[in-house]
């Protein structure tokens, strides 16, 4: 394993053993709404980047709109985004997932890094909104 990928796992670990989600700073309200997201997808009147950060298996099943899959491993060696501006919103397998790869983002230098969440987030908002229309 790389220097930078220990101290990153290293540094990761503490971090989430300790903070909740919501401290980490990668949270904002509006892009951890599902339905917020949504209007972003539609409208694409700002810069920014959606991360699959799950496995290219379960990116293939099913993933948001618009997402790059670019797995939680391999982050370092797959930017998603050359411009470290741009708005990073990442998501994963679970919450804590999200965190962990948009701390990795954040470490390798984009300013803009939020973690939706779970992919299940979305897919409740689909089922949700289905049934309301």
């Amino acid at each position: 394993m790389s220097t930078a990928i220990a101290r990153i796992s290293k540094r990761l670990s503490s971090v989430f053993k300790k903070k909740e989600y919501l401290e980490t700073g990668f949270s904002d309200e509006r892009y951890t709404d599902p339905g917020f997201l949504n209007e972003l997808i539609e409208t694409n009147n700002i810069d920014y980047c959606l991360v699959d950060s799950r496995d290219i298996q379960d990116y293939k099943k099913g993933h948001i709109k618009t997402a790059k899959n670019v797995p939680y491993y391999s982050i370092e060696g797959n930017l998603p985004s050359e411009n470290l501006f741009t708005l990073m919103i990442v998501y994963g397998y679970t919450k804590r997932s999200s965190i962990k790869a948009a701390e990795v983002l954040y470490e390798l230098g984009y300013f803009n890094v939020i973690a939706f969440g779970a992919y299940s987030k979305w897919t409740d908002y689909l089922e949700l909104y289905k049934t309301e229309n």
